[in-house]
């Protein structure tokens, strides 16, 4: 059973099915993020969702797009975490370490609910990790921010 059970997914994750799937890395990062699809299907791992990302994938042009993650999220998600103001303000002391306002809300909402990890295809979010979690304990906070595969490979 894997270290990580309680697991919010950055917007990219939902996204990255429909993204170039040519380019490796971005095929790599999809099969991934289906094997971690499966586990929240298999209730093997609580997927939390967010403001931030519904906020995000409204943004989504493509209707067809947009309506099939809808339809995983449903499938898949325990609990949606609606913004508060300790969200806020924990994102905007994030945004330092991380740069993007919008990933600050992804990070924040995930640790003040608990999560045990955030999974992301985002480089500048891996990037900094080390900052970022550091950051969290210094807070009182623990969340791991983990690539889809590090989730996977976690989990076996």
């Amino acid at each position: 059973m894997g270290k990580y059970r309680r697991v919010m997914l950055n917007t990219n994750i939902f996204c990255r099915p429909f993204d170039d799937l040519k380019d490796p890395i971005i095929k790599n990062e999809s099969i991934f993020a289906e094997k971690i699809f499966d586990l929240a299907e298999n209730k093997k791992v609580e997927i939390f969702t967010s403001d931030i990302l519904y906020a995000e994938l409204n943004l989504i042009s493509d209707q067809r797009k947009r309506d099939i993650i809808f339809n995983e999220i449903e499938t898949i998600s325990q609990k949606r975490i609606n913004i508060s103001d300790e969200v806020h303000d924990l994102a905007a002391e994030l945004t330092d370490f991380v740069g993007d306002y919008s990933d600050s809300l992804h990070i924040a909402f995930a640790a003040i609910s608990g999560c045990d990890c955030l999974i992301s295809c985002d480089k500048q979010l891996i990037k900094n990790r080390i900052k970022i979690e550091s950051f969290l304990i210094s807070k009182d906070l623990e969340l791991a921010i983990l690539t889809p595969e590090e989730f996977i490979k976690s989990f076996d």
